[in-house]
């Protein structure tokens, strides 16, 4: 009879415990492995965001300049320094537009503030974005000495900046250049064309690298480009003018059309220029009937 007392106690005990909830009671099994999952993402957020050991070494830094900055020594800078001379380096430019004209504008308004420039195609050059004419106002070997220099032409010419040009571009693909090489240093290429009816006659300029189109104005009439690759250069001059019957084939048709609308030249693989094209003009003669 004891013992059975004693294991009806003991069976009272168990059941009470199961049925009693202790205040801070663990969590389920469940519930630990949502937050030992959360847990682990928050430390690995904290992780990622944290900043790296300062004692680390920083990546080495790889230089993405050109090549070629460094054109051959051999060939001279015709006592251009700090003007561009068509070689690669730090530009200062004073403006970019998406048309020879326009630059052409420009590069008159700094003119007269006696800041002389010449104008660029951006394409030429492998750190600029094609399809711009630049107006270059100075090129220099260092990025300091090109921004002395800048600081010096933004009064007249606020839009101004540097650029590293990074090494020639020719085209030498199939639509341009072919049997040309690319050029140790860029031509230029100037010349002058006249017409005695239109102040601003229209040109058509064709080079190894592509063609463009641009008006002249009168004065100066003079014109200038730069060629990065070796072949034929030509310019030709459409001018808005009168129409003359043939010479001497009525009465009084006297006047006619004379002088020439077009000049060329063949720039040499060796070649660093300047090279100048025979005069463009267009002009009336008359009485050619005597």
């Amino acid at each position: 009879m004891r013992w059975t007392l004693v294991v009806l106690a003991a069976l009272a005990a168990v059941g009470c415990k199961k049925k009693s909830k202790s205040p801070g009671a663990a969590p389920s099994d469940a519930s630990l492995g949502v937050r030992a999952g959360a847990s682990a993402r928050d430390a690995g957020a904290r992780d990622a965001a944290a900043p790296r050991d300062a004692a680390a070494p920083p990546k080495p830094v790889i230089d993405a300049g050109p090549t070629r900055l460094a054109v051959d020594a051999a060939i001279p800078d015709g006592g251009m320094a700090g003007q561009f001379d068509g070689r690669p380096g730090w530009l200062v430019i004073a403006d970019s537009k998406d048309r020879h004209q326009r630059a052409l504008a420009v590069s008159r308004e700094l003119a007269g503030a006696n800041l002389p420039s010449t104008i660029v195609q951006s394409k030429l050059f492998a750190n600029l974005r094609a399809g711009w004419f630049i107006v270059v106002v100075g090129r220099f070997d260092s990025k300091d000495a090109a921004t002395a220099r800048l600081a010096e032409v933004l009064p007249a010419a606020p839009k101004a900046y540097v650029k590293l040009s990074g090494e020639i571009v020719s085209n030498l693909g199939p639509d341009g250049g072919v049997g040309g090489v690319q050029l140790a240093r860029l031509v230029r290429v100037f010349g002058k064309a006249t017409h005695a009816e239109d102040p601003e006659p229209r040109l058509t300029i064709t080079t190894p690298d592509g063609s463009f189109e641009t008006r002249i104005p009168d004065p100066p009439a003079a014109y200038e480009f730069w060629v990065a690759t070796s072949g034929q250069v030509q310019v030709e001059m459409n001018g808005r003018e009168r129409r003359f019957p043939e010479p001497c084939s009525r009465p009084g048709a006297f006047d006619f059309w004379a002088g020439r609308d077009g000049s060329e030249a063949t720039i040499e693989p060796t070649e660093v220029g300047p090279i100048e094209l025979s005069d463009i003009e267009r002009y009336v003669e008359g009485n050619p009937c005597d």
